[in-house]
């Protein structure tokens, strides 16, 4: 399964969703003992106790758990969309039943992570995207971090040419240190100088989540 994971094909920068199986990758996978063990184990979620972790655990947890939801939702139901319109419904129609109660990609990304706090722009202009936020008697607010971390943008896997690579966090007293090298390195990447023109190329979260950058065009 992993052998087939690592060969996945990249669709040309056109296309917002680059993770594509063929179908004999997707048939390899899926009769694969450690895919059947791990759609096993993703059933165990509906367990966990998520009452019990302070923000720093559960961002490690919601992280790990949005990026393994993630690809597992490409295993089945890749959109074949590009806008991020196809984004956002691929993201609020991923779902797992995480302790006792049902959330999807879109729940865990602004609900949890983000504490509610902010919800993407739209690639085509200032248009806010509804992302559904808990009600005051929704149980699952109760999951919520106290605070932001907007460092998300930089270690959440979408499957699409912007998407950070594929990150697994690993210690809750190191996430902040961990999301930070993590950002560096994508910016490292995906910025662009021109000293000719003066300008700054800046990936396209900072547009969607402009709020968390300084939500002014000269703070981002």
């Amino acid at each position: 399964a992993s052998d087939a994971l690592s060969n996945v094909r990249r669709s040309q920068p056109g296309n917002n969703f680059c993770m594509q199986l063929t179908e004999s990758q997707r048939e390899e996978i899926s009769k694969s003992s450690a895919f059947r063990s791990f759609e096993f184990q993703s059933c165990q979620m509906q367990m966990v106790d998520v009452d019990g972790m302070d923000d720093n655990s559960k961002a490690v947890f919601f992280c790990n758990i949005f990026n393994v939801m993630t690809i597992h939702a490409v295993m089945y139901c890749l959109p074949n969309g590009t806008s991020f319109y196809e984004k956002y419904n691929f993201m609020r129609n991923t779902k797992y039943n995480i302790s006792g109660m049902v959330l999807s990609l879109l729940d865990i990304e602004h609900n949890i992570l983000r504490a509610q706090t902010s919800s993407p722009y739209s690639i085509f202009g200032p248009v806010s995207i509804k992302t559904s936020s808990f009600s005051e008697k929704d149980p699952r607010g109760q999951m919520a971090l106290k605070k932001a971390f907007p460092l998300v943008s930089f270690v959440l896997f979408s499957a699409s040419m912007s998407s950070p690579p594929l990150t697994t966090l690993w210690d809750p007293s190191t996430v902040k240190q961990e999301m930070r090298r993590s950002t560096a390195q994508y910016l490292q990447e995906y910025i662009q100088i021109d000293k000719k023109n003066k300008t700054i190329l800046v990936p396209e979260q900072f547009r969607w989540y402009w709020k968390d950058f300084g939500g002014a065009k000269m703070k981002v």
